[in-house]
């Protein structure tokens, strides 16, 4: 197992290439070679427009999850609200013993007890 980062995974926009790394669009020029800063003509891609996008959605996703688990610590709970045993959506569900048995096993066993 390598300790290495995840190749990123490169577009093409217009004779450069744009990739996303963590929460930053990267840049390299045609030969390969990184830059530091993003050309305007590669600003203008779909490629650009594409990657920033995912970005935003990224990040945003990123503090939704930070701020619902603040708010689970914050509220005294440790972690996600448990739902009432037994019960699913306002449903009273019946224990698994008091289920009827599942219609694979059921045949199962008729098939054991010809045999």
């Amino acid at each position: 197992m390598s300790d290495s980062a995840p190749e990123l995974q490169w577009m093409d926009a217009d004779g450069y290439q744009l990739a996303l790394d963590g929460g930053e669009i990267r840049c390299r020029n045609a030969r390969g070679k990184p830059l530091k800063t993003i050309p305007a003509k590669a600003r203008k891609t779909e490629a650009f427009d594409t990657l920033s996008a995912t970005r935003e959605l990224l990040v945003g996703h990123e503090e939704r999850c930070r701020s619902t688990v603040l708010g689970w610590f914050l509220n005294g709970g440790g972690g996600p609200p448990r739902p009432d045993r037994g019960r699913l959506g306002g449903q009273r569900l019946a224990p698994l013993a008091e289920r009827s048995p599942h219609p694979l096993r059921h045949r199962h066993r008729s098939a054991a007890r010809r045999r």
